[in-house]
C-alpha cells in the first residue's frame, strides 16, 4: 500500500506504461513492465506493441509480439507487428507477416 491506501492492480501499471511511452519513454515503459509484480497481461503488451507502432520501435515491437504470441496466439500481435514493420518502411518485412496471417486463416481490412 502506498501514499493512497491502495494496492496498485495490473491496469494500473498498464496506465503507468502507457503515459511513458506516449511521453516518448518508450524503453523505460518496457523495463516498468517487465519489473511488475506479476506477469504482463495480453493488455499491457498490446499497449506496448502500439506505443512501438506509433514510435516505428521494430527491434522491441519484434520482442513484444513474441511475448503476446506465446499468451494469445497470432492474432492482434501479428497485424500490430505488420502494422509496426510498415510504419519503418520495411516493407519486405510487413509483407512476410501478412503473408503469415493469410496462411494462417487471420485477416486484416486494410485502413
Amino acid at each position: 500500500r502506498g501514499d493512497f491506501n491502495m494496492i496498485p492492480r495490473i491496469d494500473h501499471y498498464n496506465c503507468m506504461a502507457d503515459l511513458l511511452a506516449r511521453a516518448g519513454y518508450l524503453d523505460e515503459a518496457y523495463d516498468f513492465v517487465n519489473k511488475m509484480p506479476f506477469e504482463p497481461d495480453i493488455n499491457v503488451l498490446g499497449t506496448l506493441l502500439s506505443a512501438c507502432w506509433t514510435c516505428k520501435n521494430v527491434k522491441l515491437g519484434d520482442e513484444v509480439a513474441k511475448k503476446m504470441q506465446r499468451l494469445e496466439g497470432k492474432t492482434a500481435s501479428l497485424i500490430l507487428l505488420s502494422n509496426t514493420y510498415s510504419a519503418a518502411e520495411r516493407w519486405e518485412d510487413a509483407a512476410n507477416i501478412r503473408s503469415r496471417q493469410k496462411k494462417t486463416g487471420l485477416h486484416k481490412t486494410p485502413g
